[in-house]
């Protein structure tokens, strides 16, 4: 359907071959590698959860909670996007991106202190209410470092992360408890997120090639 969608299309622009190839070196600035690792390490978490929530419940006999606690994190995650979305003045990315991601750690910490079901849930409400705003952040973050010839390039490997953190996280974690139990899950999935959490800390500078609009 988007394909048919011609009034809205963005105007063609031509590519110059004589001009310096700047939108290569974007994809492969160090900004835009933090921003693919703090999207991987999301990917991650949204690969675990689901396992460790699933793996608390029937350890504990209340596998019918299961569905309303993986649930817990879509809810937090739409009223955290409609608070940070109806912000006139939003912080910066990068310190949307670092609080986000940070406050994603937490939770799985709260997982690895408590890895019950009453712990579980606490960490899909804490690591819910930064989905929504982290995912903008890196949105925003791509817009700003990758130049408008390779943006789409950019918004395809960020999302490729999270697929690639997603598969990776359910493996190992799913490994993990079934080899030594949910709290072991629950601290390699930390590790995880510190690696996230270590990207989002990259002192991004911002691009020239970025939109007016994006660091407010």
């Amino acid at each position: 359907m988007l394909a048919l969608q011609r009034r809205t299309a963005p105007p063609r622009v031509r590519s110059d071959k004589t001009a310096p190839r700047e939108s290569q070196g974007s994809l492969r600035s160090p900004a835009f590698f933090a921003v693919l690792g703090v999207n991987f390490g999301l990917g991650c978490f949204f690969g675990s959860v689901g396992l460790l929530v699933t793996a608390a419940t029937t350890a504990q006999g209340l596998e019918s909670l299961t569905g309303l606690i993986l649930s817990l994190s879509s809810a937090a995650s739409i009223v955290a996007g409609l608070i940070y979305g109806s912000l006139r003045s939003a912080p910066r990315p990068q310190l949307v991106q670092l609080t986000a991601t940070a406050l994603v750690t937490v939770a799985v910490v709260v997982a690895v202190w408590s890895p019950t079901v009453i712990g579980l849930t606490i960490m899909q409400f804490i690591g819910g209410c930064a989905i929504a705003p982290l995912l903008a952040s890196s949105s925003q973050i791509t817009q700003a470092t990758v130049a408008a010839s390779a943006r789409t390039q950019g918004f395809t490997w960020i999302n490729s992360a999270s697929a690639a953190g997603i598969a990776a996280g359910a493996a190992l974690i799913g490994g993990a408890i079934e080899v030594d139990g949910i709290r072991s899950a629950a601290i390699l999935l930390a590790i995880l997120t510190l690696g996230a959490l270590a990207s989002a800390s990259y002192p991004a500078r911002p691009s020239r090639t970025r939109a007016p609009t994006v660091f407010r």
